[in-house]
């Protein structure tokens, strides 16, 4: 199967008559040149179809959450309060991700969980961005490039791996990194993708549900939505689908989030957030905002209703 996605893919990208490629709904209005932290998807279905899709792309689950938080900040001051507003985070993982004090004395936690199409794209991703840490460094130890020969095999680094073993280095020896400073085409298949786009947010909001920390009702549930194959219509399905079921979840707000590219600081960036379930005065406040119709596509955010 791996075989004949790959020689699919090559041959849409090597022949003469350009495949025609459609942007998926999730997808940023600005242009993503001199952006940052960002990765190009194309996904190609079985009749051929190709669709592309941009998302935040970051090294590590540690800094992304930071980036989603910082989004969301700047979603909650500048899109739902209208005002600039001043946070401390009072605890990091203890036991929610974020625990903010405001400055208008409002105490909440954050909770960040993340929904790809399925296992093995969380997998796929984790050996992604284990690699691109590596990129970075001159020398790497021999353990890990066997790690990368196994995981992707190219010729660059199963030869230096071969080298190495000739030489008779040991696991932990530095050696020097083929793939220094190195671009990468990363090429996969997707396996199985049985789920709705609704199926995967419900699980990932049950495991938070089963978790069994206190002061559920003061947290703010963001889904990270890192998948290739949903688009805006999708989750208009997912929230038809949850109004039919009228499920009520016992945390505070639950947002519905996608990160396009963002700077380290979280400025220069591109995201959306759509609602899953809003306090009333939540709603209320985004209500009067889109009744003024004075929520609108902007380069810094979206907020899709």
């Amino acid at each position: 199967m791996f075989k004949k996605l790959k020689n699919i893919f090559l041959q849409l990208i090597t022949s003469f008559r350009k495949p025609r490629i459609t942007t998926s709904s999730y997808y940023p209005i600005s242009d993503i040149k001199n952006k940052n932290n960002y990765k190009r998807y194309l996904r190609i279905e079985r009749n051929g179809h190709v669709t592309e899709k941009i998302l935040l792309d970051l090294p590590t689950q540690k800094q992304r959450e930071e980036i989603v938080f910082k989004h969301f900040l700047k979603f909650l001051g500048g899109d739902i309060r209208q005002k600039d507003t001043c946070y401390e985070i009072i605890y990091r993982d203890n036991p929610w991700d974020f625990s903010v004090q405001s400055d208008f004395h409002e105490k909440f936690h954050v909770e960040i969980t993340s929904i790809a199409d399925n296992n093995w794209s969380f997998e796929k991703t984790k050996r992604e961005e284990e690699y691109k840490i590596f990129i970075l460094k001159d020398k790497i130890p021999l353990r890990k490039l066997k790690k990368f020969a196994l995981w992707f095999g190219t010729q660059d680094v199963l030869s230096a791996v071969s080298s190495a073993i000739k030489n008779n280095s040991a696991d932990n020896d530095l050696i020097t990194n083929p793939i220094f400073k190195k671009t990468s085409l990363f090429i996969s298949d997707t396996k199985d993708e049985p789920n709705t786009l609704h199926q995967l947010v419900s699980m990932a909001i049950e495991k938070k549900v089963e978790k069994p920390h206190n002061e559920k009702e003061k947290v703010i549930l963001i889904i990270d939505n890192r998948t290739t194959r949903f688009g805006i219509e999708d989750y208009f399905k997912m929230m038809n689908t949850f109004d039919r079921n009228k499920t009520h979840y016992p945390f505070k707000e639950i947002f519905f989030y996608t990160g396009y590219y963002s700077d380290n600081d979280g400025n220069n960036s591109e995201f959306s957030f759509s609602e899953i379930q809003l306090s009333e005065e939540t709603r209320k406040l985004l209500n009067e905002r889109i009744n003024k119709k004075d929520i609108q596509l902007k380069q810094n955010g979206i907020y899709y209703r």
